[in-house]
Formats: structure tokens, sequence, C-alpha cells
């Protein structure tokens, strides 16, 4: 039994978000295309840009006062990504989704309250992309308005009540049951799961030979992870190329005499 709908968390760098922004509501990049991802954007950009930037200032400010002590910031924001199943698509509008988006959205501000920190609408960033398996993209602030850090948005256990909320507003919005969905994966999916463990404890037995955790294959394993926590997204081009990754290390590795184990 499946626990929680699908819900992806990333830190967002300083100075990424409008590069994450642009990504997000870029109808023409191919990874929209060769879904017919239909792109609907949930927020104000302008402002929610014009904000970020007034914080950073404010912290660059406090770190100065500060006497440059202290760890210099690096995460800006939090980006989640909330996703319903590809078998949902045929009872989810978008008018929905926009409905799951405005509801998250209020009780993200609840729960900042609860924490202590008052943040306003235009301080949440979302874009909707409506596809085969519908997902909203909702940037959350790791700063508060006077660039302060806001501690309590970093454990595991804050993203444990963002996935538990979002099933709750599913279920309420889509009037379906988390108890009762079951996340069965069909004999592709099975296949190209077994596929990409495979090729990550490739990569993982190659770093125990070489004693070393170089940085591409850190990077190839990064990869195989985020496509594993999105399955049901994963195609056989997507192995393909990851495949071809593999061969040039073993070719590479070979040419060098380097112990090479087969996959």
């Amino acid at each position: 039994m499946l626990k929680n709908y699908t819900v992806i968390v990333k830190n967002v760098k300083v100075k990424k978000t409008e590069t994450l922004i642009n990504y997000l509501n870029n109808n023409k990049h191919k990874n929209h295309t060769k879904k017919n991802t239909e792109i609907f954007e949930l927020g104000n950009q302008k402002e929610f840009l014009d904000i970020e930037e007034k914080k950073l200032f404010k912290n660059e400010e406090n770190y100065i006062l500060n006497g440059k002590g202290g760890r210099r910031l690096k995460v800006i924001n939090k980006s989640f990504t909330f996703n319903l199943p590809s078998s949902y698509k045929n009872i989810t509008s978008v008018e929905q989704c926009k409905k799951i988006d405005e509801i998250l959205k209020k009780q993200i501000i609840k729960i900042y309250s609860d924490f202590g920190v008052e943040i306003s609408k235009d301080e949440l960033y979302s874009v909707l992309h409506y596809q085969d398996n519908p997902h909203i993209h909702l940037i959350l602030p790791y700063l508060n308005k006077k660039g302060e850090t806001i501690r309590q948005i970093k454990p595991k256990g804050f993203t444990s009540r963002l996935k538990v909320l979002f099933n709750q507003v599913v279920d309420k919005v889509l009037e379906t049951d988390i108890k009762e969905y079951k996340n069965q994966y069909n004999s592709e999916d099975l296949r190209r799961k077994t596929d990409l463990n495979n090729i990550k404890d490739w990569y993982k037995n190659l770093i125990k030979i070489d004693g070393v955790e170089t940085t591409y294959y850190k990077n190839q394993i990064k990869s195989i992870n985020r496509m594993l926590e999105d399955i049901e997204n994963v195609n056989d081009e997507d192995i393909t190329k990851i495949r071809k990754n593999t061969d040039k290390v073993k070719n590479l590795r070979k040419q060098h005499k380097r112990t090479t184990p087969n996959i």
C-alpha cells in the first residue's frame, strides 16, 4: 500500500530561482514538448522575484553587520513537486489542479504561521504541468522578510508534513482515497526500475573498487535516483541514454586497464 502520493523536494540555490522559473514556464523545452505538457503559471512571477531580491539584500546586509561571521547563504528556496499518479489524469481537470494548488498554498501559509513566520501568497510561486501525470511545482521561501533563514522547513519532518497535506488535499478535491490507491507498476515499469537499480549498483561497485567517489559516478547515481523517484514517466529512451554513459565508462576504464565488472 502506498503511503503518500509522490512529492519530490529540491533546494534552490541563490541566484538560481529565475532560471528554474524560466524552465518551468518554457513550453518549448524538450521535457515539455515530448509529453505534450500544458503549462499554467499559478503565481505572480515578478512580485515573487522582487520579494526574493529584497530578502537577499537584507541577508547580505545582516552578513556584513555580523562582521561576515557564519556561513554565507547558499539556499534561497525549497522547490516541491507534487505529483498525481498517471491513472488520475482521467479524473483530474485543470481547474481541479488549480484548486489543489490554492488549498495547498493556504495551508502552507498556516504552517509557516505555526513557526512564527508570516508569509504572503506572493512569497509562494507555482506552475502546473498538466500532462499524463499532472503535477504542481511549488517554490517555498527559505528566508523571512528580515533576510533570516527559516530553519523549521529544513528538517525531514517538514517535508513529511507537506506529503500528508498533499494526500489530504488531493483526496478532498478529487474525492479519492490514498488508502485505496496502490502504486501498481506495470511490467515495463518494473523492468525499467530493475535496469536502473542494476546500473546504480554497478556505479557503486566501481566506487568501491577504486576507493574514490568520483564526481561523475556520484552524479550518475543522483540522476538514476531522480528517475527512480518518477519511474512512471521514465521511458526506454531515458534508459538508453544512461546505458550509453555506462558504455563510455567501461571503454575508458578498459583503455586504462582498470578493473571493470559487468553490469
